[in-house]
């Protein structure tokens, strides 16, 4: 379960309790995994506010729009540490 993983410290080295319920398609579960991945990320990077290449790749309603392969594309440069997150 994904609420285990969060739970025993695997991403967050913490023992906070997490809860997350995604019932929608099995997609969605990837998705949102992937977000987290970015939010994590951007933690470790010291990045703050709105991470614009994961949020216009994974959220419906980003701050900045993108075509999705360009988004796809800034979010594979983000996590290999070629941008900061922002588009400024």
């Amino acid at each position: 379960m994904i609420a285990d993983l969060f739970q025993g410290g695997v991403f967050f080295q913490t023992s906070k309790p997490f809860s997350a319920d995604l019932s929608a398609l099995s997609t969605s579960a990837g998705v949102a995994i992937d977000a987290i991945r970015s939010a994590k990320i951007a933690l470790d990077k010291g990045v703050s506010g709105a991470v614009e290449p994961a949020s216009a790749y994974f959220m419906k309603s980003p701050p900045i729009q993108m075509r999705d392969d360009d988004a796809r594309r800034a979010v594979q440069d983000f996590a290999d540490g070629n941008i900061s997150g922002d588009s400024g």
